[in-house]
């Protein structure tokens, strides 16, 4: 498989093909391709991506592009994930610092709303920690010239589904307890809810193959290409 990169004159983009529940701001649109040609300079062999063969070649002595390329990639899927439910997070802060419930009180003094957004901030950090320290171990193994192993690949993906779900769990709780008021589509936390959720649907946030992997690697097992993806 290789990637390729096609001038804007060589591909349409179809603008309706996008109509989407949520991350609607992504604007993944399809596009259309014809009697284009690609030439070789254009063109990536994903396996010498994906190993860090190009890497080598063309950036010696760089960590940064060293790294493998499939963690990093899902890395940046949950760090989006992260920051969306980080954006709920704060939504539900401002909301509740301002809302006046059914019977006159305030939110922000209802035991309910404090306890849930304790928990939920508590997980939305663990969640951060768990995925910045997972890459931070991976680069200074890359510094130093060290192998990144499929083992150390499989516990890295297993621990970025696990903070993109500890997150949208989050994300659910806080919904959960902000009553039928933040259903209105002025408000931003149902849209960051509708958001997180939609990352969830993203290949790299998919959880059980991986989990299963990173398992069968325990096990003296083949892990499964997914789990580097």
């Amino acid at each position: 498989m290789r990637h390729f990169v096609l001038p804007r004159a060589d591909y349409d983009i179809l603008q309706d093909s996008w109509n989407v529940v949520g991350l609607a701001g992504t604007g993944s649109k399809d596009i259309v391709v014809e009697n284009a040609f690609v030439p070789d300079h254009r063109t990536l062999d994903a396996h010498e991506v994906g190993e860090g063969i190009l890497a080598e070649r063309n950036r010696p002595g760089n960590p940064l592009y060293a790294m493998p390329f499939g963690v990093m990639f899902s890395s940046a899927i949950s760090a989006a994930t992260l920051g969306i439910a980080e954006g709920a997070l704060a939504a539900f802060l401002n909301y509740t610092r301002r809302r006046i419930t059914i019977v006159g009180s305030r939110a922000a003094e209802d035991p309910h709303q404090l306890t849930g957004l304790g928990e939920a901030a508590a997980d939305l950090d663990a969640s951060r920690t768990h995925l910045l320290a997972t890459m931070d171990r991976m680069y200074e193994d890359v510094l130093a010239g060290r192998t990144i192993s499929i083992e150390a690949r499989a516990e890295a993906r297993r621990n970025q589904v696990r903070a993109s779900r500890r997150a949208t769990d989050a994300v659910d709780e806080l919904f959960r307890r902000a009553g039928g008021g933040s259903l209105r589509l002025d408000q931003p936390l149902q849209r960051h809810w509708r958001d997180v959720h939609a990352a969830m649907n993203h290949l790299c946030n998919v959880a059980d193959s991986i989990y299963e992997g990173w398992s069968r690697d325990q096990f003296g097992l083949p892990a499964g290409i997914r789990v580097l993806v």
